[in-house]
């Protein structure tokens, strides 16, 4: 389907087969832990919610959910605009509607837990983890994911280029864009830390290893609806 998770290494054959539906789903839960436990840190928000954290501390009337699932809007209509489809990005809105309620689980979950010393940093790099993972899962299923996954997706077959540079770049963009929203706003920085700055310089890489290593011995197999679903779309 795409280039840059095909491999020679193993043909279809030889590859265990799972359930596209079953990967989305573990991917959409598994980036909703990794967000909240990346802001409980306090080291620094992923570089995809950088930006909704920093809207959502601008605005008092807008929870974290809510700017995630409007920033989600944003990238889908910069997709829109560019590629002219919309049959799958109506379906990836959908999962963004339900990963925002996902987060607000989570948040409320964690909420009032204080976490301090080393335990900071074992939390951050568990939620790296996580995020990676999930980010890979959703991006292999052959299924619309969530707007964030689906644009860097996109955005890679457009520009021929592999994942983690299309990744590396969106971070960046993301994370030069809380500065200058939370400077303007605050006349300090905010959203933005060491772990943020972590996170955008080997997201893209941990990806592309975890894609390149999943593919030799995993292939995910939709079912014949949203098979069908996906490639009318």
């Amino acid at each position: 389907m795409t280039k840059f998770i095909s491999s020679n290494s193993n043909d279809t054959k030889s590859r265990i087969k799972l359930y596209s539906e079953v990967a989305l789903l573990v991917g959409l839960v598994l980036n909703g832990l990794a967000v909240t436990l990346m802001i409980k840190s306090g080291l620094g928000v992923s570089t995809i919610s950088s930006i909704p954290l920093i809207l959502d501390l601008v605005s008092s009337k807008l929870t974290l959910g809510m700017t995630t699932f409007l920033f989600q809007l944003f990238l889908m209509a910069i997709l829109f605009v560019v590629t002219r489809k919309i049959g799958q990005y109506v379906i990836s809105l959908g999962l963004a509607a339900l990963f925002s309620i996902i987060l607000e689980f989570y948040s409320r979950i964690f909420d009032g837990i204080l976490i301090n010393g080393i335990a900071r940093y074992l939390i951050f790099l568990v939620g790296f983890i996580l995020l990676a993972f999930g980010i890979t899962l959703m991006i292999m299923c052959k299924l619309p994911p969530l707007p964030f996954d689906i644009f860097i997706r996109d955005m890679a077959l457009i520009s021929k280029k592999k994942v983690r540079t299309v990744k590396t770049i969106f971070d960046a963009t993301c994370v030069l864009s809380t500065i200058l929203i939370s400077y303007v706003n605050f006349k300090s920085i905010y959203s933005v830390g060491i772990g943020t700055i972590f996170a955008m310089v080997f997201t893209g890489s941990a990806i592309q290893w975890l894609i390149d290593l999943i593919n030799r011995y995993i292939i995910f197999v939709p079912r014949a609806y949203t098979k069908f679903i996906y490639h009318n779309s």
